[in-house]
């Protein structure tokens, strides 16, 4: 526990406050200074750190889950994407060649194949999506299919895959 020597703005006793500073990954109590985490301990350790100006909160058992969360999205990329060839939720190699191959069934020769959401796993040991395109598709064809983890894959005719 680390402990400054100001008061603190808000306390949380008595509840169960995940953390990774603790051996169980979580600790019953929190303090809070000026919107930063002061210390995170036992209830004994932490309501010393309450002041005259302190909100004290039992949680009665309830859990904490201090975090930066955001939430957002690009209407635009998603919009285009679920559009295009959606690859999102497909887990195997087999699935994803088929959505692409059913996908590209609509297009006409050396369109571009556009799309994402593709799963690494889908292709274990391989150069990432690639190999979807390819073998649904043929060689010569351009592809493009974003990706969450890693930066989007374009293939041009007489170049190698990489990573955009």
């Amino acid at each position: 526990m680390a402990i400054s020597g100001t008061e603190a703005n808000l306390v949380l006793t008595g509840g169960k406050v995940r953390t990774p500073v603790h051996p169980s990954g979580f600790a019953p109590a929190l303090a809070v200074r000026d919107g930063l985490i002061q210390a995170v301990g036992t209830d004994e350790e932490i309501r010393p750190l309450a002041g005259r100006g302190t909100r004290v909160v039992d949680l009665r058992g309830r859990l904490v889950l201090p975090a930066f969360g955001d939430a957002h999205v690009h209407a635009v990329s998603g919009g285009l994407e679920s559009l295009r060839c959606n690859l999102l939720g497909l887990r195997t190699r087999q699935d994803t060649l088929a959505a692409v191959a059913a996908y590209c069934s609509g297009l006409p020769a050396g369109a571009w194949v556009l799309g994402g959401g593709w799963a690494m796993e889908a292709f274990p040991g391989a150069q990432r999506g690639g190999a979807a395109g390819r073998a649904a598709r043929g060689p010569g064809s351009p592809a493009f299919a974003g990706h969450y983890q890693v930066p989007g894959r374009l293939r041009r005719r007489g170049r190698r895959d990489r990573y955009a």
